[in-house]
């Protein structure tokens, strides 16, 4: 029997689940042939299946060293390392299966999942790159390419390798669900969206693609949208301000259109038109929706873009006469509010134009007491001093709809925006110097917001009285400091566009 047939003989009892047989067979082969590396790599085989990887190393090493250009013994010699945990040795080993044969696929695979496992991430990147240029259209490989790519963040290489995926197979679930996720940690919100969405209709049960749907909804769509609908006294101040101010006739113009509330308002206030404009497609789409039902949809127009996006003679047909929104974060400028604003009075709305709100106020107290304190200051903890921890407070945070303090001023306002007047909309530095009326520890300011959405009409989201999805913002001070009634608190503030900084330190008398 040649040597040939040995190894088919090998190959065969492999096959039927025979390893003792195939083993005895292999062995012979490399008695009988001592010189043919591919009888030793048969043996290394065999042993591999038995899980006995230093043996398997050995037949392999064998195997080499009887023909140095025999790239599956490097290769097969690489995987039995990476099994027993040796990747460095196993990467010696698929360099010199590629440099003897370039077309081993395996040996590249192998290579940029070794190099992976010891962090050299960059490396492996390249090598799945320099494989791809061999062969564009295997699966396995832009599949590794974009899981590695994924896991680096590197999401735009990420999606491309899964689109190639798909190119070649279109209906794999699970590279599919990649895909979207890829292009929801991208931060392309509306595709992921809308690959999720496909999906469900594929597969409806799939928990992983309900997932996917549902995360993408909850990053496009804030949480706080359906129970700030549910807030009556908010609702009510904004219905009554727009019916004060809306005239017949009247082109209103809403920045945010959310489910559309504020638009059909307006329109049943006796608007001859309502632009409304809404940057996220799904809510605008929605909202259109909403509108329709409602018998608003010859009236309001929803125009799924941002204000600053919005061009008259294309999307308004001329200048608005009323603005209203409703785009007001817990600190007045989180949500991108005056830059939208600045620009609308620039070039949507007449000289003239109504505005609601009309002003806004930035309130603050200042704070201590048990709760507060337990938010911002450390000292000792199970007998261990932690004081010095305390540099790592937050600077700002939402605090619980009810929190119990100790009002050491009086409410204060610290900021006003005049949406009539620009000059108090754009970027500023400020100060305030607050009385201090009660006597105690003060950690920082608590902060809401006062909307007066008309001369008459006040909305306010004050801590001791309103439950709102307006947060109120805590804000630490550097330090705490005891105060006496009578003395003064430098309270600076900072904002420049979506930005805000507040800080304090007691005044020298």
């Amino acid at each position: 029997m040649d040597v040939g047939d040995l190894l088919k003989r090998v190959q065969s009892l492999l096959t039927a689940g025979d390893v003792a047989g195939a083993e005895a067979a292999a062995r012979e082969a490399c008695r009988t042939f001592p010189k043919v590396s591919e009888a030793h790599n048969a043996l290394g085989v065999v042993l591999r299946t038995r899980a006995d990887y230093p043996a398997a190393l050995a037949a392999y090493q064998t195997a080499i060293a009887t023909d140095v250009r025999n790239a599956r013994a490097y290769n097969n010699a690489g995987e039995v390392q990476a099994q027993m945990g040796a990747h460095a040795d196993a990467v010696v080993n698929y360099q010199h299966a590629i440099r003897v044969d370039r077309n081993l696929r395996p040996a590249h695979r192998n290579l940029a999942t070794a190099l992976t496992r010891l962090g050299r991430l960059d490396d492996a990147a390249q090598v799945l790159r320099q494989a791809l240029q061999l062969y564009p259209d295997d699966k396995t490989l832009l599949f590794d390419m974009a899981a590695l790519e994924h896991d680096r963040e590197r999401f735009a290489p990420a999606i491309e390798a899964y689109m190639r995926y798909l190119a070649l197979d279109p209906h794999h679930l699970d590279v599919r669900i990649n895909y979207g996720s890829a292009l929801l940690d991208a931060g392309r919100h509306t595709q992921a969206l809308a690959e999720f969405t496909a999906l469900l209709k594929i597969a409806p049960g799939h928990l992983a693609v309900q997932h996917g749907y549902h995360e993408t909804l909850s990053r496009l769509v804030p949480p706080w949208h359906v129970p700030m609908m549910n807030e009556d006294q908010r609702n009510f101040a904004y219905r009554d301000a727009i019916r004060a101010v809306v005239k017949p006739g009247d082109h209103v113009l809403e920045i945010g259109t959310g489910a559309g509330l504020l638009a059909m308002l307006s329109a049943q206030a006796g608007a001859h038109k309502v632009t409304t404009c809404e940057m996220v497609q799904v809510v605008a789409a929605e909202a259109t929706r909403i509108v329709a039902q409602n018998g608003f949809g010859d009236t309001v127009t929803v125009l799924p873009k941002k204000s600053t996006d919005i061009v008259i003679g294309v999307d308004m047909p001329e200048q608005a006469d009323v603005m209203v929104s409703e785009i007001l974060a817990n600190d007045f400028v989180g949500e991108g509010v005056l830059p939208s604003l600045l620009d609308a009075k620039a070039r949507l709305l007449k000289p003239d134009a109504r505005i609601i709100p009309a002003r806004g106020s930035m309130m603050g107290v200042l704070v201590g007491g048990d709760e507060v304190r337990y938010l911002l200051d450390l000292g000792d903890v199970c007998g261990f001093d932690m004081r010095t921890f305390t540099k790592f407070k937050p600077w700002s945070q939402s605090v619980p709809q009810s929190i119990a303090y100790d009002a050491l001023s009086a409410d204060v306002p610290l900021v006003t925006y005049d949406f009539h007047d620009v000059q108090t909309l754009k970027p500023a530095n400020g100060a305030v110097n607050v009385s201090v009326i009660q006597a105690g520890r003060c950690y920082g300011v608590l902060q809401w917001i006062r909307i007066n959405l008309t001369d008459e009409i006040v909305y306010e989201n004050h801590p001791r009285t309103t439950q709102s999805v307006w947060n109120k913002v805590l804000y630490a001070f550097p330090q705490p400091f005891d105060v006496a009634a009578g003395d003064k608190v430098l309270v600076q503030l900072w904002h420049s566009g979506s930005h805000f900084y507040l800080t304090g330190a007691k005044a020298s008398n």
